[in-house]
């Protein structure tokens, strides 16, 4: 073998490996291409398919807040009921049941502030507790028969407060 056909045998070598190497390279960019292509698509989805569930989400978006205040409502409700039939077993008088739920805040309170001479058992203090329960009892009474149960009539300031002892 000559070195012409030696150094052409080379030449021949390096174009067919550049070949090889340039369809490799081309194979590469069309998969590379196509994985771009896929993922834009699959991206582009993607995003129409939460921005579908958003849409979704905010045309209920009413009848959530709806079922929340009727969830609220229910509660609400049950909790007046509770109340309205503790204060029946107590006796139906909606003041008095708030004046003995009252009055033991009310005297702690007012001990901490009124000297001893009026907190004693006889004198001006037994009277300015009765009749401040009193007035904080009608009123709360007041506003609970408005508010609660318009449409139920229970006593409420058919009697004052008188406490046992």
């Amino acid at each position: 073998m000559s070195i012409e056909q030696f150094g052409e045998s080379l030449l021949g070598d390096i174009r067919e490996r550049k070949r090889k190497e340039a369809r490799q390279q081309r194979r590469k960019e069309e998969r590379q291409a196509l994985l771009g292509f896929g993922l834009n698509i699959a991206t582009k989805i993607g995003n129409e398919a939460l921005a579908n569930k958003t849409n979704e989400f905010l045309s209920k978006e009413s009848i959530w807040n709806a079922n929340q205040v009727q969830k609220q409502a229910r509660y609400n409700s049950s909790q007046i009921l509770k109340l309205r039939d503790t204060i029946n077993a107590a006796g139906g008088d909606v003041q008095g049941w708030a004046a003995t739920q009252m009055r033991p805040d009310f005297e702690a309170r007012a001990e901490e502030i009124l000297a001893d001479e009026y907190t004693g058992e006889a004198g001006p203090y037994r009277e300015l507790m009765r009749k401040k329960v009193d007035e904080l009892a009608a009123e709360w009474a007041e506003e609970f028969n408005r508010r609660c149960c318009p449409r139920i009539s229970l006593p409420s300031t058919s009697k004052q407060y008188r406490p046992s002892g």
